[in-house]
């Protein structure tokens, strides 16, 4: 918050997530987290808003390093998976109601039907020197080895371990555990079921990837050691809480 408020801002949208993938693991924390980052924002002349949203599972379907700006392309285009989505427009349209419009939703789908909200976004890599071209190259950060993920079992994905999911990242160098670790763009995975989906047994619900394959093999194995199955119906947790 010190460097928000230090940036001059005078609004301030919070994504505030609770779950097994967040620092605040249970519902409560969050919300007194929320409520202590916006009391802080508002006593130094911050409009500030925060949505408590739930990390239980990974948001969307990519997690990893390149992947996920391609994910995020996707959404900028108007397309990427429903809940990355719904969230990137809900947080959109808090922030254009904070900046004085009434009615910030048909703006929110305008910019990203027109293309507006894309062509944005490469002018903002493009002012901080990064290469726009690369965002559309396919060719680029392309991973050695790709290994798939298969449901273990015919049933209902009833929870995941998303703490689980992050750590198996760290593996193939998606994440580091020390400061001295070297992070590998291509490494990554796309989880295509969410809980309360059905599936069977030897379906491919997603892949793993990265430059070596011994640690994508094993990095497969910790993901689907973070995925619980059952034969009852699960609950769809609900993403935006408040």
């Amino acid at each position: 918050m010190s460097k928000k408020i230090a940036e001059g801002i005078r609004g301030l949208v919070l994504d505030v997530k609770w779950g097994s993938g967040a620092f605040m693991t249970s519902l409560e924390e969050a919300r007194t987290l929320a409520r202590a980052l916006s009391e802080t924002g508002e006593a130094f002349g911050v409009d500030t808003v925060s949505r408590l949203t739930d990390m239980n599972q990974p948001l969307g379907h990519a997690a990893g390093i390149w992947c996920e700006v391609q994910e995020s392309i996707e959404v900028l285009e108007g397309g990427g998976p429903p809940d990355v989505t719904a969230l990137s427009k809900t947080l959109s349209a808090d922030i254009l109601r904070l900046a004085g419009i009434a009615d910030p939703h048909p703006v929110v789908e305008e910019a990203l039907s027109s293309g507006r909200a894309r062509e944005k976004f490469d002018q903002m890599v493009a002012a901080q020197g990064g290469e726009v071209r690369a965002l559309s190259d396919p060719d680029i950060h392309r991973p050695a080895a790709t290994i798939p993920l298969k449901a273990p079992r015919s049933g209902c994905l009833q929870a995941v371990d998303t703490y689980a999911c992050g750590m198996s990242l760290t593996t193939t160098g998606a994440g580091r555990l020390q400061k001295k670790d070297v992070l590998n763009p291509t490494a990554g995975f796309i989880l295509e079921v969410k809980i309360g989906d059905r599936v069977q047994a030897g379906d491919e619900i997603g892949r793993y990837f990265g430059a070596d394959r011994s640690k994508v093999k094993a990095a497969v194995g910790e993901l689907a050691a973070a995925l619980s199955w059952g034969d009852q119906e699960a609950e769809r947790p609900v993403l935006i809480i408040e």
